[in-house]
């Protein structure tokens, strides 16, 4: 893996704050145009989009890993440019149908007298192709798998590249 620095630039926006990236207005709209009628509306958009993404990653996964996890994605180059496509995927699902509404779902069905299982709500919550990429990080992280249900365990060799990055 190729260390780096936290950076925002044309295409992403580091909060050092939550330890996210989050997708620039400009770079969206070249990816969807301005499909949610206004830039504010957008900008929100973006931030519950970023904000989905890493909670889906951080909640099927184990959390013993979220440190590492948010690290390796905020200080890897291939972190980075995973996060990138997870977030213009889900991007791309919810201006073409809403897709990033889903988890706001009543879960009672009243039409026929049903309720749905709120937590089959939450599973849904991401786009297929979105979830296709995390589900394969290791593909993207040298064989680190962010989604992993067990604890990953990083050589000190590897975690010695990050000393004095602050992310």
């Amino acid at each position: 893996m190729e260390i780096i620095h936290p950076l925002t630039d044309d295409i992403m926006i580091y909060d050092s704050d939550m330890h996210q990236y989050q997708l620039t207005l400009s770079y969206a709209k070249s990816q969807v145009g301005n499909a949610y009628q206004n830039d504010a509306k957008m900008e929100n958009r973006l931030k519950e989009i970023s904000n989905t993404i890493y909670d889906h990653i951080y909640s099927n996964s184990n959390t013993f890993n979220m440190k590492t996890t948010q690290l390796i994605l905020a200080c890897s180059k291939e972190g980075r440019e995973l996060i990138k496509q997870a977030l213009s995927r889900q991007l791309k699902a919810d201006a073409d149908n809403g897709y990033n509404d889903i988890n706001k779902q009543n879960p009672i069905d009243f039409q026929n007298h049903t309720t749905l299982d709120r937590y089959e709500i939450k599973r849904n919550e991401i786009c297929v192709s979105c979830e296709n990429i995390l589900n394969n990080s290791s593909a993207y992280l040298d064989g680190y798998n962010i989604m992993s249900q067990l604890p990953i365990v990083l050589l000190p060799s590897f975690l010695n590249q990050f000393i004095g990055i602050e992310y």
